[in-house]
């Protein structure tokens, strides 16, 4: 990440929001594949990993 100032030591990223699933997982781990990149939208999170594999957080009503 660009910014070292806000590392943690376990490279954490958090995602805040509104969530409208009773059954929203809060946590997952992506092991031995750094993330590399980050954007955020009104209602999207995407991570790049250094792999290239992209993941996506948010509303998909539309």
């Amino acid at each position: 990440m660009a910014n070292n100032e806000n590392e943690n030591e376990a490279a954490q990223v958090y995602l805040l929001g509104k969530t409208y699933l009773a059954n929203n997982q809060g946590q997952f781990y992506i092991r031995n594949d750094p993330i590399v990149d980050m954007a955020a939208g009104d209602r999207h999170t995407i991570i790049v990993t250094e792999s290239g594999r992209a993941f996506a957080f948010g509303d998909n009503s539309s």
